[in-house]
């Protein structure tokens, strides 16, 4: 693998996280570099076309994980040096994985861990099984996602149910639900590739998206619609301002800042854009931080897409006065690991910029295997800086700052 890596990776994780990264490289034209990653031998060589790495062939012999999160995350960790590489060059690594099984939510703790080492920015999409697939995986599903709450930079759990809409299932075979809901968010990451690597009027540069994910850490919403044919802004329109799983209406009392994307081919005009965002203004709380970007690709002649990434987190940087934060930079593979890790973090009570720590102050923010936060020792975590002034641990919990280090 090249050590200048691309600047975005996609990682499927597990056998529904692998379906919907897959769909995603197909819909990119293999453009978005992806890399599944599965214990099932079956389930990845049944998907041909993204690059594939079969995990714990001894372990599971090629025959998944059964749901075992702790078995996934010993061979994930005996498996550090092969994952290591996969990560070579890369600034953006975007993780999908369903939660009603085990080798997605055992594996993403360790991946995440290696991403933050190398100051690689993380989107994580988290996906629920459908409602008919039982209370027994629904239980697991739920123990799953709170396992995996506090990880990842920006993090989207969305539902099979969602993605496809109930009144749809009313309609569909089973596997033309499970189809839909794999299109949905194929979808609306792949516009979120083509924002970055595609032409249009209006353009969202890596470093602006970089910045855009170290200012929106936290949990976030997805928006999207779709529509062909005479009369696609209207009904872009109604599905934005009625569909209560994938529009806006009354889900964005708590969105601080969106990320809004609007894709179509050459006959995308100028006043449908600016229509699309007074729509989305009007939904919008006022003072939202809002970002755009339009992408003209050949293929979507007729048909007009629109994805919005709703963040609830912004703590946007501030340099304090008379200095410059560095802008982060991802750290090769092989460079080793990093002994200082330029992570910001905020002060709640005070809207003052904290910055500093290293690794051990990362993965304190990471959960054991009994549930319960790892704590790190005083002596193995490097300075937090506040209002300039460099503090210990003991001294920035005695002075009780609220630190959220995500």
């Amino acid at each position: 693998m090249s050590t200048e890596g691309p600047m975005m990776r996609l990682f499927g994780l597990g056998g529904a996280g692998s379906k919907i990264a897959d769909s995603i490289y197909v819909s990119t034209g293999e453009g978005f570099s992806t890399i599944l990653l599965d214990t099932d031998r079956a389930e990845l060589e049944a998907l041909s076309h993204a690059e594939h790495l079969l995990l714990g062939e001894s372990r599971f012999r090629g025959l998944g994980a059964g749901g075992d999160l702790e078995a996934v995350r010993m061979e994930a960790r005996e498996s550090h040096e092969r994952l290591v590489g996969l990560f070579e060059g890369v600034s953006i690594a975007v993780f999908i994985l369903g939660l009603g099984g085990g080798t997605g939510v055992g594996l993403l703790p360790e991946l995440l861990k290696i991403a933050y080492e190398r100051n690689i920015r993380t989107l994580v999409f988290s996906i629920k099984p459908f409602a008919f697939e039982g209370q027994d995986i629904q239980r697991a599903a739920g123990i799953s996602a709170q396992r995996i709450s506090n990880v990842g930079d920006v993090r989207f759990v969305l539902s099979n149910d969602e993605l496809v809409g109930t009144t749809a299932l009313e309609r569909l075979t089973l596997p033309e639900a499970f189809r839909r809901a794999t299109d949905t968010l194929s979808a609306a990451v792949t516009l979120l590739w083509r924002m970055v690597n595609m032409p249009g009027y209006l353009h969202v540069s890596p470093a602006a998206l970089l910045q855009l994910l170290t200012e929106a850490r936290g949990t976030a919403k997805l928006a999207l619609a779709r529509a062909s044919g005479e009369g696609r802004e209207d009904a872009i329109f109604s599905v934005l301002g009625a569909n209560p799983n994938l529009g806006l209406k009354d889900r964005t009392v708590d969105v601080h800042a969106a990320l809004v994307g609007i894709c179509g081919g050459r006959d995308l005009l100028l006043s449908e854009i600016g229509n699309t965002m007074t729509c989305i203004d009007e939904h919008l709380q006022p003072g939202t931080t809002v970002k755009v970007s339009t992408i003209v690709d050949e293929s979507l002649t007729g048909t007009m897409e629109v994805v919005l990434f709703l963040f609830r987190e912004w703590n946007p940087v501030v340099p304090q006065e008379g200095r410059i934060e560095p802008f982060p930079s991802p750290l090769p593979a092989s460079s080793g690991t990093a002994e200082a890790i330029p992570v910001s973090f905020t002060d709640r009570s005070s809207s003052v910029r904290i910055t500093g720590g290293g690794r051990s102050d990362i993965s304190r923010d990471f959960l054991s295997s009994t549930g319960k936060k790892i704590k790190g020792r005083y002596s193995e975590t490097n300075p937090i800086y506040y209002k300039t002034e460099a503090l210990d641990e003991p001294t920035w919990r005695r002075k009780r700052l609220n630190i959220d280090f995500h």
